[in-house]
Formats: structure tokens, sequence, C-alpha cells
């Protein structure tokens, strides 16, 4: 086995932020020992050791960095990863102890068997699974400057703990730790209905803020995905598929509308997209489809520049958000010249973009 203590306390204490000095005068020791220490010209002894671990709050075998030159852990934290893929959570429990056992100090061993747990918890609805999977996740925090993988990160072990407190009834403690953790309402729908299955309703209706908020998400995460399919399609020339995403994206945002006199941004996002559904119609050749596409984005862009509204009233399910929330685009100042500047971005398809863009020029009466 290696050892890496020089670079991890080199690490650690760039993410603590001190100075050389700093942590020397907090370890009673000279900025010089420091120096060689990150250097690797010496390593300090094991009561210093202790202390740099305490200071840094990680345990000595992270701190020391071991590493085991058989991969005899990566084989073992893929054999439980397997198991829990199969479902074979008997085994893989089994596995877990043992391997928990030779390495109680392992990151990808601590953390992997901490999902184990997590998920035996949930799916045979086993308590005691679950307050071991949180014990599993906290000390994988303790444990994790020695993570490599960029998906896990204090924040991702903080929500997998608060949702491990949710499983177990812990309801309070999980939507405590959920909203230290909600950054950019990544778990306001998790928030809103756990607030939801109390049985008082002053309680339920705390969720309501969390569940609006996370539907507006709902809707902008699925035009963006939806428009993006769109884009791959259409760069691969597979104007069908692309068409296709489309006409599922403007019926979404029909679907969306408290009604049909309703009026929010998404009027304004519904007509830009019906502008390129009649662009793909042409393309294939659907003439009149394509002229009754243009004619509802015309129709759909006058009206929202009638009434400008980029706010999200006029949505279903936004209870409460209304006049905090506000949309912002860079797809023109008007509906209808968003509308414009959608048409004449298709130079792959010239000839359907100057069809368009002539009948679209006869709508408004320019020519």
């Amino acid at each position: 086995m290696t050892l890496k203590i020089s670079d991890n306390i080199k690490n650690l204490r760039k993410q603590k932020g001190v100075t050389q000095e700093q942590l020397a005068e907090a370890l009673g020791v000279t900025a010089g020992a420091v120096y060689k220490w990150e250097a690797a010209l010496s390593v300090p002894d094991i009561l210093l050791i202790m202390e740099i671990a305490d200071f840094f709050e990680v345990s000595l075998d992270s701190l020391l960095g071991f590493e085991m030159r058989s991969g005899k852990v990566a084989v073992v934290k893929n054999r439980i990863v397997e198991l829990r893929r199969e479902k074979n959570f008997e085994e893989a429990v089994s596995e877990c102890e043992k391997a928990l056992r030779k390495y109680p100090n392992n990151f990808d061993i601590v953390y992997q068997s901490a999902m184990v747990f997590e998920l035996k918890g949930i799916e045979e609805r086993d308590k005691k699974s679950t307050i071991r999977c949180i014990e599993l996740y906290e000390k994988a925090l303790l444990l994790l400057p020695q993570n490599t993988d960029s998906d896990i990160s204090e924040y991702t072990l903080q929500s997998s703990i608060a949702e491990g407190y949710l499983t177990a009834g812990q309801h309070e403690k999980g939507i405590e730790l959920l909203k230290k953790c909600n950054v950019d309402g990544v778990y306001d729908s998790l928030i809103g209905m756990t607030y939801s299955f109390s049985p008082e309703r002053e309680e339920a209706e705390k969720g309501m803020p969390y569940l609006a908020k996370s539907f507006g998400h709902v809707v902008m995460s699925s035009f963006r995905t939806m428009l993006g399919f769109a884009n791959v399609y259409a760069r691969r020339n597979d104007v069908a598929n692309a068409l296709d995403v489309m006409q599922w994206l403007v019926n979404f945002l029909d679907s969306v509308r408290k009604n049909e006199d309703s009026s929010s941004y998404t009027e304004k996002s519904k007509a830009v997209l019906l502008a390129q559904c009649a662009i793909y119609l042409d393309i294939l050749g659907r003439k009149s489809e394509a002229d009754e596409a243009l004619e509802r984005a015309y129709i759909t862009a006058k009206r929202f520049d009638e009434k400008p509204n980029y706010g999200i009233c006029g949505l279903k399910f936004c209870e409460g958000i209304e006049k905090t929330t506000v949309a912002y685009d860079d797809m023109g100042k008007s509906a209808l010249s968003a509308v414009e500047n959608s048409i004449t971005e298709n130079p792959e398809y010239p000839e359907s973009e100057a069809r368009i863009l002539e009948l679209w020029n006869k709508m408004l009466g320019e020519i």
C-alpha cells in the first residue's frame, strides 16, 4: 500500500481555506514543518497525524490516503454493486458486512453499502436497514475526501441521509435536512410531497409553495428537454421525429394552461414552436398543414403581444407563487419577432424557410 498524506494535507488545507502559517499555529508547529509535510520531505509523527485528522474532521485512513495496490477493494465494490442491481439484498448485505469489517474506512465500500441498505429498507420496508443506511451515509461524509466520483458530493450525501429519515418515518428531521440541501429547488417536489402526506390539513398546506415551484420547474425542464431532442433530430436530418417532439411540446404547453383564455409566458414559446412545426411540415411536403401551423403561430403570438404576460398566473397548479415568478428569454422582444427569428434560423432548409417566411410576411401585412 502507499500513503498520500502530503497531498491530502495540502488539499484539505485549501478546502478549509487556511494558510500553511494558520495550520501551523493551530497545531503548535512551525510553518516550515507544514511546508515539509506538503512537499513530502517529512511525515508528521503519529500524535500530530491524529491532531491533523481531528482539525480537518476526517478519519485517519482518509488523511493517510491508503491505496490498495492489489485492487481487492475494487473487486469487492463491484460485487456489491452487481448484487444491488440484481436486487439480491440478502447476499448483498452479507457482502457489505464482510467488506465493512475488512475496509471500515474506505469511502467506496461505505458508500456502496449505504446504497444497499437504503434500497433494502425501501423495497422491503425494513426500518433497521434504513437506520443502517443513515449511519453509513453519515460515515461516508467523513470519508468524502477519498471520493473520486464527481456525481457524489456533500449535498448528495446529505440528501440521501434526509431521504433515509423520511423512509424511517422521521419526517421532521428529513424535511429540515432537505431544506438545507435544496439548491435551486431541486428537492421542492420531495419536500412538498412529504408535507402533503400529513393527515393534518394545516401541515399538508405547507407543501403547496414547494409543489407550485416544482411544477414551474417541470414546465421549464420539459420545454428545454424536448427542444433539445428536436434540435438533435433536426441536425440528424430526422425531420419526422423533430416534428413529433415539437407537436408533443405544443400539446404539453396547452395542457398546463388554466383555460383557453388564460395567458402566460408559455404562449410566446408555443408560438415559436408552432412556427418550427410549420417548417418541418413543409419539409415533409405537408404544405396545407404547414400553413395551418403557421397561422396558429400568428394568432398565438398576436394574442400574447396584445397583452404580454411573463408571469405564470395563467398556468395550472401554481397557486401562491403567481406574483413572484417571472420568465426571461432571448427569443425576441415580442412574440411576433420571436416567431420571425425562429423561422430565419433554419439555414439547413432554405426552400422551406423562404416559403414559410414569405407566408409569415403576408400574415403581417408587410407584402
